[in-house]
């Protein structure tokens, strides 16, 4: 367990702090027992809570390497090779056609450090969609980084990569056609999610943290908000412990997707509800570029922007209802 990493804050994301990582997120995800995939989340939410940044790097590293550990005989040591994984986006232009790759991924963390990226093309229920392993030391490519410049969470910038005409070699292509409901890579769905969901988490105790610190200190009379957004996440923190289970699942049904929803939409709403109260103290810590405050509070402003906002975000969800 990382016991000491509230201010740990590097200011790059490559194989050399991978190598620091390695004690705490070297996981092997075929072998992993539950209780491995429990002190992994665990030591994610550590780092979340200091720097989301740094976390979703983590979690986009794992996630490649589950890839290659579940379909792939492809495997490299941790810090060997530094990968990014993304999954599919209604704005891609990326197609595969008789073992050629053109078009555009976008949103990839980490690609202008890294070695090799994961990514799936095409829409769940496509049946072209495939899983693609691209080595970028193999492939001739294109980083745009310049398309977003978010005023936090600089180390996890979302680039996107061009390629134009690109032969594959047959092993590249992980996975053909449709997922199925029941289906082992489901498997690197869930524990992809349950990152998210565990950065999420980290993110707004993080910042909750910050907040009650500089309420109490400058004897603002908010006893009453800081309690109601404390309980909320005293619940979802419960939830989240008690549910650990859900991040290596094969068949991913609707009474998992009604948990998942309701965990990531009252997360995101609780990190809303407190950059809203931020804004209303004015405090000016907040928006200094060389504080801390202000890092961790512009990190989590463009963190509620991951995904659909809450309100897309229950529209789409398909709650089955209360008994």
């Amino acid at each position: 367990m990382i016991s000491s990493i509230n201010n740990y804050r590097p200011d790059k994301f490559d194989k050399s702090i991978l190598l620091e990582l390695k004690p705490y997120f070297d996981l092997d995800f075929t072998k992993s027992t539950d209780q491995d995939c429990q002190k992994w989340f665990k030591n994610l939410y550590a780092v979340a809570k200091s720097d989301v940044g740094i976390a979703h790097c983590i979690n986009q590293h794992q996630s490649s390497r589950n890839a290659l550990n579940i379909i792939s005989r492809l495997n490299f040591q941790y810090q060997e090779r530094l990968g990014c994984f993304s999954v599919h986006h209604d704005i891609d232009t990326i197609a595969v056609k008789n073992g050629t790759v053109s078009g555009i991924k976008n949103w990839i963390t980490s690609a202008h450090q890294a070695d090799y990226l994961v990514c799936k093309v095409g829409h769940h229920s496509d049946p072209d969609r495939c899983l693609l392993f691209i080595d970028f030391s193999k492939t001739k490519y294109q980083i745009d980084n310049n398309d977003f410049d978010p005023i936090g969470l600089k180390i996890a910038k979302p680039m996107k990569l061009i390629l134009e005409s690109q032969t594959l070699p047959e092993h590249w292509i992980l996975h053909c056609g449709a997922f199925q409901a029941q289906d082992s890579q489901n498997s690197l769905l869930s524990f992809l999610k349950y990152g998210f969901l565990t950065n999420f988490l980290g993110c707004a105790v993080g910042l909750f943290q910050s907040l009650k610190d500089l309420v109490i200190k400058r004897q603002y009379h908010l006893d009453y908000e800081l309690k109601l957004i404390e309980s909320r996440l005293t619940l979802l923190k419960k939830s989240w412990e008690d549910n650990f289970g859900l991040s290596k699942l094969d068949i991913l049904d609707q009474s998992y997707w009604n948990w998942h929803d309701a965990q990531y939409n009252q997360t995101k709403r609780c990190l809303v509800d407190m950059i809203k109260l931020i804004i209303d103290i004015g405090n000016s810590k907040f928006y200094d570029s060389n504080s801390q405050f202000s890092q961790r509070f512009r990190d989590a402003l463009v963190w509620t922007s991951h995904g659909k906002s809450p309100y897309e975000q229950v529209q789409l969800s398909q709650f089955t209802g209360i008994d």
